[in-house]
C-alpha cells in the first residue's frame, strides 16, 4: 500500500510537468510536516496552483526522530499588486497529506491497543487543510515567496469535535512560517 501510494504521487509530479511554468524549492519551518521541512515542486502555466513533494524532519529533542514525506497542493486564487516587485496573496487555500516514515507507523489502524471504533484513523497518514498568506517579490530569474501557513488534520478535527468544551481553537490549528524560491523559466 505504501509503494502504491509513493508511486501514483510520483507519476503524478511527472506527468504534470510538461505543464508547468516554475519550478518550486522550499524551506519551512514547523506548521505539521515537520520541525523543519525541505522540498521541491512546480506549478501550472497560470502560476496559480502549486505541487510540492516535501520531506521534513523532527528532532529527538522536540518530540523525535521523526522523519514525514509531504505532497502539499496550493491554490493562489488572485494577486494584489503593491508598488515595485511587491505582490501579496492574502489567502490561498492549502491541502495536504503527510505520511509519517517508520515501521512503528501503519497505514491501518491498530486493533491490538483499541477497540475498532475507538481511533479510526491511521497513525502514518494525515489529511490536512489550511490557508496561507504570501507576500512576493519579483526577480529576473527567480520570485521569492514568503508566507505565514495555519493548518489543521483529520485528527485534530475529530478531537475537537468531541471533545468541544476542553479544546480551544490552538489545539485545533497548527502555524508554518516558510520561503518558497520560484525558478522563472
Amino acid at each position: 500500500m505504501k509503494k502504491l501510494l509513493f508511486s501514483v504521487l510520483f507519476l503524478g509530479m511527472l506527468n504534470y510537468l510538461n505543464a508547468q511554468q516554475q519550478k518550486i524549492t522550499t524551506v519551512q519551518y514547523a506548521g505539521s510536516m515537520g520541525y523543519l521541512s525541505l522540498g521541491v515542486g512546480i506549478t501550472n502555466k497560470s502560476g496559480k496552483v502549486q505541487h510540492e513533494l516535501l520531506y521534513g524532519f523532527v528532532p529527538k529533542y522536540y518530540g523525535g526522530p521523526l522523519d514525514k514525506i509531504t505532497y502539499r497542493l496550493t491554490y493562489l486564487p488572485f494577486e494584489i499588486k503593491q508598488k515595485g516587485k511587491l505582490s501579496w496573496r492574502p489567502i490561498n487555500p492549502i491541502v495536504f497529506a503527510a505520511y509519517n516514515i517508520g515501521n512503528q507507523f501503519s497505514l491501518e489502524h491498530s486493533h491490538k491497543n483499541y477497540d475498532q471504533d475507538y481511533y479510526w484513523w491511521s497513525p502514518a497518514l494525515r489529511f490536512h487543510v489550511g490557508a496561507n498568506t504570501a507576500v512576493f517579490i519579483s526577480g529576473k530569474k527567480q520570485t521569492t515567496m514568503l508566507y505565514l501557513e495555519a493548518n489543521t488534520n483529520d485528527r485534530y478535527i475529530t478531537t475537537y469535535w468531541d471533545n468541544t468544551g476542553n479544546m480551544g481553537l490552538g489545539d485545533l490549528f497548527y502555524m508554518g512560517l516558510g520561503v518558497k524560491f520560484l525558478f522563472n523559466e
